[in-house]
């Protein structure tokens, strides 16, 4: 999610990420339905491995990743795809994600939104077989500073959530990044106990994460919106694609 003042008005739209076919598919009806509001990427997310649906066995994921690229047309981005081992199945999670990548491969105008708990590594060795043309978005990044160097060399944006607002260790890795390659997000709706308890978090939360950037940046809160706007354009490639 991004935010936009013009007018003396404020204004949103929602970067608004996939789990499985069905809601890859409620995703872009939403999108049509609130035209201009919502920006839908259609994704596999590896926790369908736990879940069931397309991950019960080998073929009903090819169908899954097949069906995905039928929806392609409409859609305007890939996400979440990755690996976490939370999900256990490494061996399907593998084939699930390389099928993905595949699919991206060939839409090289398609940002890609990578889901990489504890798999930040593997990810990038894994990337580094594809000639992906796409600009990769690795979204509420955990991984290590030199991690973050790595996929910084390769062009790849990272992101912080509001765990960004109490965590120190995220907060020297925010520092630490390359201001042009650094996003806002929710991951909404989250629910994130220590910040707020039981409570989702809501996508307007956005303007909390991006002023604690202006914090740890030593900018106005007005230039480190405009920052993270631009950042944000450059990586759907679009010029002002989130003004509405």
């Amino acid at each position: 999610m991004t935010l936009d003042r013009r007018q003396d008005s404020t204004k949103f739209r929602i970067i608004s990420n996939s789990t499985d076919v069905s809601s890859s598919i409620r995703n872009l009806e939403i999108a049509s339905r609130f035209q201009g509001a919502i920006v839908p990427f259609v994704g596999l997310h590896p926790e369908i491995l736990a879940l069931g649906g397309e991950s019960l066995t080998e073929a009903g994921l090819e169908a899954g990743v097949e069906r995905l690229g039928e929806l392609l047309s409409k859609a305007q981005g890939f996400g979440e795809i990755g690996l976490d081992p939370k999900y256990g199945r490494e061996r399907m999670q593998k084939m699930l994600f390389a099928s993905q990548l595949e699919l991206a491969e060939s839409h090289p105008d398609l940002p890609v939104c990578i889901h990489s708990r504890n798999s930040t590594q593997k990810i990038i060795e894994i990337l580094s077989t594809y000639h992906l043309q796409n600009e990769i978005l690795f979204h509420w990044f955990t991984g290590s500073a030199s991690e973050l160097q790595k996929l910084q060399s390769q062009g790849c944006y990272v992101s912080f959530g509001p765990a960004l607002i109490f965590s120190k260790r995220l907060q020297r890795l925010a520092t630490e990044a390359d201001q042009s390659s650094i996003l806002p997000e929710t991951d909404s709706p989250l629910v994130l106990q220590s910040l707020i308890g039981a409570s989702f978090i809501s996508p307007f939360a956005v303007t909390s994460v991006i002023f604690k950037f202006s914090e740890l940046l030593h900018k106005q809160f007005s230039d480190t919106m405009l920052l993270m706007e631009e950042n944000t354009n450059r990586y759907l490639r679009a010029q002002n694609s989130l003004r509405v």
